[in-house]
């Protein structure tokens, strides 16, 4: 019924599937069908309360993201413009693996479109561009946004990183100021360095790694220095786009024994 298009018929049903397997892996599964289908047929109160139960228990990862993809639409339907973005950016920072992280890059760009944030909006336009560079995606946004004035981006030392000893914070900051020039801030955001590499086979399976330490988040960034031409590989985990935030989560990582420092990324204009 639900391929159907026969919504309200499949929320009946999949209430029933609901009641009849509770204690058992399809419990979880019937309550988001139950809530989907309660979306497709314009019933967005009934749906979001499915939706906020299903929020505070322990959900498989691809589940997860379907939820939030399903809450983030909620309350833009809602006119809840905050959450719905606070939903997708949570899709983009932790399920990056998810099949819900392009549909929610979209969001998050429509989002910013509409209230006018071109810089926010572009940002992510260059993220979608780096990640899927021939969707369609992509190709739909590309040419909303003059997206010439955001083509550089460069990680930046911030100086909150006392738990490092003086002279590797100083190699540091060195390191990462002299592959700069003539900065001109545009956007700020935060990142966790965790490594910083010169091989890039190494790099690999570092982040393979993190990522079996359950760090899903964690990616590589390519830096070439301009003051010695050599190229260098970061392992860093974002962006935050709440310094507070970023701080935090650096806390987590230090509380299981994992070094970091937080670092700054400036756009900045050609």
């Amino acid at each position: 019924m639900f391929l159907n298009n026969k919504y309200e018929e499949a929320a009946f049903e999949f209430n029933n599937l609901k009641d009849i397997s509770k204690g058992n892996d399809y419990f979880f599964k019937s309550s988001f069908f139950l809530a989907l289908s309660l979306y497709k047929s314009d019933k967005f109160e009934k749906s979001l309360n499915e939706v906020n139960f299903l929020l505070k228990e322990k959900l498989n990862y691809n589940l997860t993201s379907d939820v939030l993809y399903l809450s983030g639409l909620l309350h833009l339907k809602k006119n809840n413009i905050k959450f719905g973005l606070k939903n997708f950016l949570e899709i983009y920072k932790d399920y990056n693996y998810s099949k819900k992280y392009l549909p929610a890059l979209c969001e998050i760009i429509n989002i910013y479109i509409a209230e006018n944030k071109l810089n926010e909006a572009a940002k992510f336009i260059l993220i979608l561009k780096k990640n899927y560079p021939d969707s369609e995606q992509y190709n739909n946004f590309k040419n909303l946004i003059d997206l010439s004035n955001f083509k550089n981006e460069e990680i930046v030392y911030s100086e909150n990183n006392s738990s490092l000893k003086n002279d590797e914070l100083q190699r540091i900051k060195t390191d990462l100021t002299l592959s700069i020039d003539n900065i001109k801030s545009e956007v700020k955001l935060y990142y966790i360095q965790l490594a910083y590499l010169s091989n890039y086979e190494n790099a690999l399976l570092m982040v393979d790694n993190f990522k079996r330490k359950k760090i899903n988040d964690v990616f590589i960034s390519k830096t070439k220095s301009n003051s010695s031409g050599n190229v260098f590989y970061r392992i860093v985990i974002g962006p935050f786009f709440d310094k507070k935030e970023s701080k935090k989560r650096s806390e987590e990582l230090k509380k299981n024994s994992i070094d970091n420092i937080v670092m700054e990324l400036v756009k900045k204009n050609d």
